[in-house]
């Protein structure tokens, strides 16, 4: 995560923009171009009800995505169009997607996607990275290494639609564990496919 972070950066110092946005004509920004949401709204007004843009993913959207749809810009292709070295995670053409073993020893796939998020978002709000395919295990262990505690809820590392505990909300755990399987059931055995949840990563522009 923290490697696609840095290729994130590096493309917004060499083009000016975020990932998946226009150099020409820029969304979502103040002074941005004619970005027009519900209501005619444009950027830099109040974009609380705007129509966010779509996700920026290579090939299918994450797995469990709220934003299920994306731009048809290919991440990747972004990447490499601005001279950005991504990641090699599984291959060519695949680094956007990195494999794992869940608890049960089953493999489980991550993905990596962008997404500008509206104000108000339980998730939190602007240019965030979208990480599809984390156990709840994985998603506690990185939380902790990019914030210092485990939650779903607080600092720049959040579960997808938990409330923020900057609205009162106290600490909340991932609302689920390795002991659901995949479809969200009860797993029937200790070797099934454990569940997964979908983070938002804050982005630091």
């Amino acid at each position: 995560m923290n490697q696609w972070a840095v290729a994130y950066n590096a493309y917004r110092q060499r083009v000016g923009v975020a990932v998946g946005d226009s150099p020409d004509h820029p969304r979502n920004m103040v002074n941005g171009a004619n970005f027009a949401g519900l209501g005619g709204r444009l950027s830099g007004g109040d974009m609380t009800k705007a129509e966010p843009p779509l996700a920026v993913c290579n090939g299918a959207a994450g797995d469990k995505m709220a934003r299920a749809k994306q731009e048809k810009v290919e991440l990747n292709d972004l990447m490499h169009k601005a001279g950005i070295e991504l990641p090699p995670w599984r291959g060519e053409g695949l680094e956007d997607r990195y494999s794992y073993q869940d608890t049960n020893g089953n493999p489980q796939e991550l993905q990596i996607c962008f997404q500008w998020n509206l104000p108000g978002t339980l998730s939190g709000s602007g240019n965030v990275m979208v990480i599809s395919g984390l156990t709840p295990d994985l998603a506690r262990s990185l939380a902790v290494g990019l914030k210092g505690n485990s939650d779903a809820n607080s600092g720049t590392f959040r579960q997808e639609g938990i409330a923020s505990s900057a609205k009162g909300i106290t600490a909340l755990d991932w609302t689920v564990d390795y002991t659901l399987g995949y479809s969200g059931q009860a797993a029937v055995t200790n070797e099934d496919q454990v569940v997964t949840v979908v983070a938002h990563y804050k982005m630091n522009q």
